[in-house]
């Protein structure tokens, strides 16, 4: 299965009231989407501890010199090849894994953990 296909089969089982093409589109817009023949990732730079409402909303924007954070809000594909493609280096990194509560991990434990081939953010 491709990561775009792997997406779309993440987004029917737990995001039913959310489309993929929609937050694609809103993420190009107002925040980041990568996508290669191996990953595929949407997200935006955050500050740590914000509110879920704005972390959540793909159509705020927090100011560059307040962000700390890199939240990834969808994820497909091989986790270590996304590292490389980030646009600046932040401290850390967040995800929230099927409507479990907002992770956080320091970006450099998570380098470490992406490069052992180990999956977190699946």
């Amino acid at each position: 299965m491709s990561p775009i296909d792997e997406l779309q089969s993440i987004y029917s089982r737990y995001c039913p009231t959310r489309s993929l093409e929609v937050d694609m589109g809103l993420f190009i817009r107002y925040g980041y989407v990568l996508a290669t023949p191996e990953f595929v990732v949407m997200g935006k730079a955050i500050k740590k501890g914000a509110k879920w409402e704005l972390i959540n909303d793909p159509t705020y924007v927090f100011a560059t010199a307040a962000s700390d954070t890199w939240f990834v809000s969808a994820f497909a594909g091989h986790q270590k090849d996304f590292l490389a493609f980030l646009p600046y280096e932040m401290k850390w990194l967040a995800w929230q894994r099927r409507g479990s509560c907002l992770r956080y991990w320091a970006l450099d434990k998570f380098r470490k953990h992406a490069n052992s081939d180990s999956t977190i953010l699946a």
